[in-house]
């Protein structure tokens, strides 16, 4: 979830990003400015879904702390390439 205030006529400025989880923020602690973990990621209900209702978009974000959480609790643990920066 962003939290952003207005700094600027008609200027939007992400000032945090806290996690759905923990309800902590997900600004780096190394880096100044940047943010980690599972940032604003969005999932589909499916027609069909018992969870997720179908036609409806949810959008969440997980701070470093929480994805890592729940990475350990996955059987199969995701694959992992590098990023082409």
């Amino acid at each position: 979830m962003k939290k952003t205030e207005i700094q600027k006529i008609d200027t939007e400025v992400i000032i945090d990003i806290i996690c759905n989880n923990c309800g902590d923020s997900c600004k780096s602690k190394a880096i100044d400015g940047n943010f980690e973990g599972l940032i604003e990621a969005e999932v589909n209900g499916g027609y069909g879904a018992e969870f997720l209702v179908d036609m409806i978009k949810y959008k969440f974000s997980l701070c470093e702390s929480c994805l890592s959480s729940l990475f350990s609790k996955f059987r199969i643990y995701p694959e992992k390439t590098n990023c082409d920066r």
